[in-house]
């Protein structure tokens, strides 16, 4: 991970080591904020989204293992393990959802129940 000034959104940013492809050296320098200190720095926290899934008894503990960063809360009842995430897009956790399979579904909101049917049918389409 990489924390620099993003030109685009005029801010100190995080980005991805593995996401990039080239580096290219500039004559431009950018001079740190007078009063910017990495060892304190906390980048405002922008996941907006609050998406609440329900996975089978015979998964949780794999689920609790997982360590996923988007996870919020856990908690688990008779109808098996509840998770809270935090997402800033719902694009973010699409696949890992799809990745549990039939054993996760899907509470909160109803546009991601809608996107992983839409995507389950094309899955059942493809085959």
């Amino acid at each position: 991970m990489l924390v620099a000034w993003c030109d685009l959104r005029q801010d100190i940013r995080h980005f991805r080591l593995s996401r990039m492809t080239e580096l290219i050296e500039l004559d431009e320098r950018f001079e740190l904020p007078e009063h910017f200190d990495l060892r304190e720095y906390t980048p405002l926290d922008d996941r907006h989204l609050r998406v609440s899934l329900r996975f089978n008894h015979d998964i949780a503990d794999k689920v609790k293992e997982s360590s996923y960063h988007y996870v919020e809360d856990m908690k688990e009842h008779q109808n098996g393990l509840d998770v809270i995430l935090r997402v800033r897009q719902l694009d973010e956790i699409l696949q890992w959802v799809l990745g549990w399979g039939a054993s996760v579904t899907v509470l909160e909101p109803e546009s991601f129940r809608s996107r992983i049917r839409e995507e389950a049918e094309r899955i059942l389409n493809r085959y």
